[in-house]
């Protein structure tokens, strides 16, 4: 996101089989631009590392973090990467959210848990 000139978002969290990523504001991004951006890395194979306590390293690139956590060494072990698309508001944090799902089947098991038609739906419950 620094490459489209957002500052790392204050928050993120880890949930299964994704991320949520928490800003003050509604950020102008292209989501379907971002999606890309990261499956190229994920393409490339990108090596990631960790760099610091509040850096990773993607590439020979140093990117602010709001906590390293490193799951894999090369971003071609990602599978199945993408962005839901728009923003939530959580209106008690008054944040905007920002949900990505990685791994095999993480729609399916969403899916099978509360046999919601609309799978992102879905997702967005559990996360709220």
């Amino acid at each position: 996101l620094e490459g489209m000139g957002m500052e790392k978002p204050e928050i993120h969290s880890d949930v299964k089989r994704g991320f949520v990523l928490e800003f003050p504001e509604i950020p102008q991004l292209d989501l379907d631009a971002v999606e890309a951006m990261v499956r190229e890395y994920i393409s490339q194979d990108v090596p990631i590392s960790y760099h610091d306590e509040e850096h990773i390293k993607i590439g020979e690139t140093v990117y602010p973090c709001s906590g390293p956590r490193i799951h894999v060494r090369h971003a071609g072990e990602i599978e199945e990467f993408r962005l839901m698309k728009g923003f939530r508001y959580d209106p008690i944090a008054r944040l905007y959210l920002l949900a990505g799902l990685v791994g095999a089947g993480a729609d399916q098991e969403a899916s099978e848990a509360g046999g919601a038609e609309d799978q992102e739906e879905l997702l967005w419950l559990e996360w709220s």
